[in-house]
């Protein structure tokens, strides 16, 4: 049976600022003027107090990390707990947790701060949380951390070696805006657009196998239907030309499962012979975003690989996101 993720996706391009956090959370405020949105899990009148979430993205001299640590740290009442120099994204980041009286509350809370500096942009997060409540919350400002993805224009995040091949420096995420999404890319996968509709990666070349390079592959499209009845049709329509068409095809299994941004992905793992020297192992899966937008996740590599890059296949797919 589907079932929801534990963490939502949430992402505001006012902000540039992408995150997950546990389900319960909402969008409480968004100001595009000041670029700031406000997340909170207690909006209705029955819950206790919980936490709230503000991602806020603003011009800033470089190199401002540390004095805005110590600018919050130095207002009245408030205690340092921990403070940390760190990269989130690749780019140099500051984390930092105050401890202190809201008196507007009347409660003791945890505020963790986590900056994060792009040349003179900084993009911050904070998370405030009542102190009786601290380990709950403790995991989701982990995650929301450690998750947190900035949607910079692909150029930003992209580099071309010698040879002009683009590839996703380590340790960031890549995003497509055009095509809406935003995914990790392993370390030294190459990057191309084949087609404008269409994103590949390609992994390392394998000597042993002629210099085959696994795929993945993210195709957007328009689909030709809505609803619930007529995705179920459409994926079982689509697994049946794989039968119906691939010489040798052998089913592993389905799975529908929900990604984080709250879409279906109906995912395919099989195997099939494409030409008499090698059989393939592939995923594929099927994303219906809302009415007008679709896409078509297909990825390959040699049966002897299997072991090694389906995991992985698995793993690109779970970090995909609908922006």
């Amino acid at each position: 049976m589907n079932t929801l993720p534990p963490f939502i996706h949430f992402f505001s391009p006012y902000t540039r600022i992408s995150l997950e956090l546990p389900v319960g959370f909402e969008e409480q405020q968004e100001d595009e003027e000041h670029r700031s949105v406000i997340y909170a899990d207690d909006l209705d009148d029955d819950d206790p107090v919980g936490a709230r979430v503000l991602a806020h993205t603003f011009a800033a001299e470089r190199d401002s990390l540390v004095s805005l640590a110590e600018a919050s740290a130095a207002l009245p009442g408030r205690q340092v707990e921990s403070r940390q120099q760190c990269t989130i994204e690749s780019y140099p980041a500051m984390r930092q947790l105050l401890s202190y009286r809201d008196t507007d509350l009347e409660l003791d809370v945890l505020r963790h701060e986590t900056w994060i500096q792009v040349d003179e942009v900084v993009f911050s997060m904070i998370f405030v949380t009542p102190a009786l409540r601290v380990d709950q919350y403790r995991p989701a400002w982990e995650h929301a951390t450690e998750t947190l993805r900035l949607i910079l224009p692909e150029t930003d995040v992209a580099v071309r070696n010698e040879e002009g091949r683009l590839f996703a420096p380590p340790g960031r995420s890549w995003a497509h805006h055009d095509l809406g999404f935003s995914l990790v890319v392993p370390q030294g996968w190459e990057i191309t657009q084949p087609e404008e509709q269409l994103v590949r990666l390609f992994g390392p070349e394998h000597p042993e196998h002629d210099d085959y390079r696994p795929t993945f592959s993210v195709a957007a499209g328009t689909p030709g239907g809505f609803g619930d009845e007529w995705f179920d049709q459409f994926c079982a329509q689509s697994k049946q030309q794989l039968q119906d068409t691939y010489e040798e095809f052998s089913l592993d299994r389905t799975e529908r499962i929900t990604l984080s941004s709250l879409v279906e992905a109906e995912a395919i793992w099989y195997r099939w012979r494409p030409s008499p020297v090698f059989r393939s192992a592939q995923l594929q899966a099927l994303i219906p975003v809302g009415r007008y937008r679709m896409f078509l996740i297909n990825a390959a590599t040699v049966e002897p690989l299997a072991g090694q890059y389906l995991p992985l296949f698995d793993r690109i797919l779970a970090s995909l996101r609908v922006l």
